[in-house]
């Protein structure tokens, strides 16, 4: 019997299910994984930003840093799609402004990068997989290589490259099942 593998990477909108279960919510002191991701993000907007279908400009993006904020809003979340269990547990981004903090509402379009008309991909990732291997860093590399893989019409690589942020905050949670959700929530401050 073939070993089963599940990842989902969920793009704005689409909410993807898989098996049901209960949750047992993950420490939220898991600051040493999210500056890692953080870093493992920076390194790849360091690189030149791919033009995808003219979504990209080609310019390279700057660095973000890992927000208090953020991080909260995405524990948050993490742990609110953790714990629903309708038979199945179901990934969407429409809840996503629960537990997101007011200065960060709409906060993409007011990037001085922003221009009027252009597409503002984000503010949130999500990730459920019942890989072993899940840390938010395994995260950010997944959603990158959706620009090699074309995965997700490519809207995680989108948002995580988006010029128009510069603050990040991650939240990850376990669910019973084995299931690792990883969030990341992206905001211009």
């Amino acid at each position: 019997m073939k070993k089963l593998f599940l990842g989902f990477l969920v793009l704005i909108g689409l909410g993807l299910t898989f098996g049901g279960s209960t949750v047992a919510s993950a420490a939220t002191s898991n600051t040493a994984a999210y500056n890692s991701a953080v870093a493992k993000l920076n390194q790849l907007r360091a690189t030149q930003r791919h033009d995808i279908k003219q979504k990209g400009d080609g310019n390279k993006v700057g660095a973000l840093k890992l927000d208090g904020d953020l991080t909260k809003w995405a524990q948050t979340r993490a742990n609110e799609l953790a714990k629903q269990n309708t038979g199945r547990l179901y990934l969407s981004h429409a809840d996503l402004k629960n537990g997101q903090p007011k200065w960060s509402v709409n906060s993409l379009f007011k990037s001085p990068k922003y221009v009027a008309g252009k597409v503002a991909y984000g503010p949130e990732a999500l990730l459920a997989s019942t890989r072993k291997d899940i840390t938010p860093t395994v995260a950010v590399q997944l959603w990158w290589n959706e620009y090699y893989t074309g995965a997700e019409a490519y809207g995680h690589y989108l948002t995580l490259s988006s010029p128009y942020a510069n603050h990040i905050g991650f939240g990850i949670a376990k669910a019973k099942n084995g299931a690792t959700i990883v969030v990341a929530e992206m905001a211009y401050r």
